[in-house]
């Protein structure tokens, strides 16, 4: 690690914060790109805090520099990890910088809906879809190849870089990367306790398995000390369930929350096959990231990626979201 120089990264937006630190978009001046910087705090963090953060921050490069070795252009390479020191000399934080995009696919979703001057934007085609997840399953078979568990598969953790023309799978702060030992096997399917694995998350897109879990422990933890209430012993397959939260991110884009749509989509075979292979309720059933990848393949759906024109759609709508934010600054200037 090298120590952390700020005049290369120009802050552009802060896009999250929480007992760990802060992340901020930034530019890259040095590379001329948009990256995500991550600072983990150490020396303002409470002791308890202080060692949770150096552990996270040791996990999440270890897995990001796993990942990076791959060179997989659908998910987000760590640039660099780097350390500030404040002016006494002591480690103030602990910080990663990592590919980035201009937007995320929730805030693209939003400003399709909103839009009417970049033509017809207001959802996503099924075929823009398809194109979509033929380029991103590339990422979660990566990602299961490495046997690591993204755990918190979301629209705001995919993003559209407009340089490189690419969605790139981010944020692998709540990742877990899993020993070889520690994968069991029954019949040929991965099965690993919840409880151990399936603790971080978003509610919204959480699998059936990993919501009895937290229903669970949320009723676990209300009752009496006076009770016990055992262990929880069910088990699920963790990339499998990935790939359930990927199937929500895919009915989001799809207006599955619309009735006509969901009549419209009974017409789309291949997409259609996709979403009910994705959102099986029972693991066993359900595609993992491989299945996914073959179907892709075998019914040569990646040609989608560019003969939708999804990605010369989403890079005139960095363009026009761009453009509003500099009139606004203009504005408030």
């Amino acid at each position: 690690m090298t120590e952390f120089e700020p005049d290369r990264f120009l802050k552009i937006r802060k896009l999250g914060k929480g007992n760990f630190g802060e992340v901020w978009m930034s530019y890259d001046l040095l590379n001329e790109e948009i990256v995500a910087v991550k600072y983990i705090k150490i020396k303002s963090a409470k002791p308890d805090d202080r060692n949770k953060n150096i552990s996270s921050f040791l996990r999440e490069k270890e897995v990001c520099e796993l990942i990076s070795k791959k060179g997989v252009d659908s998910i987000a390479k760590l640039i660099g990890a780097f350390y500030s020191l404040d002016d006494d000399g002591d480690i103030e934080d602990l910080i990663l910088v990592s590919e980035s995009g201009e937007y995320n696919l929730e805030q693209l979703l939003k400003a399709r809906s909103r839009l009417n001057t970049v033509g017809n934007l207001s959802s996503y085609s099924f075929d823009e879809v398809i194109g979509f997840v033929a380029q991103i399953s590339e990422a979660y078979k990566t990602l299961q190849e490495l046997n690591i568990y993204h755990s918190d598969t979301k629209l705001e953790n995919i993003v559209y870089s407009k340089s490189k023309r690419k969605f790139i799978l981010i944020d692998f702060g709540v990742s877990k990367l899993l020993k070889k030992e520690e994968i069991e096997r029954k019949q040929n399917q991965i099965s690993l306790n919840v409880a151990k694995y399936g603790q971080a998350g978003t509610e919204e897109y959480n699998s059936p398995e990993k919501t009895h879990y937290w229903k669970w422990q949320k009723w676990a933890n209300e009752q009496p000390d006076d009770i016990e209430v055992g262990n929880y012993q069910e088990t699920f397959n963790p990339f499998k369930c990935d790939m359930w939260s990927l199937g929500v991110c895919l009915e989001k884009m799809i207006g599955a929350g619309k009735n006509d749509n969901i009549e419209k989509l009974k017409g789309n075979k291949f997409l259609s096959n996709i979403i009910h292979n994705l959102k099986e309720e029972d693991w066993n059933k359900r595609f993992d990231s491989m299945a996914l990848h073959n179907y892709i393949t075998k019914n040569k759906l990646k040609q989608l990626t560019e003969k939708s024109g999804i990605l010369q759609k989403e890079s005139k709508l960095v363009i026009v979201l761009n453009r509003e934010k500099y009139e606004r600054t203009q504005m408030n200037g």
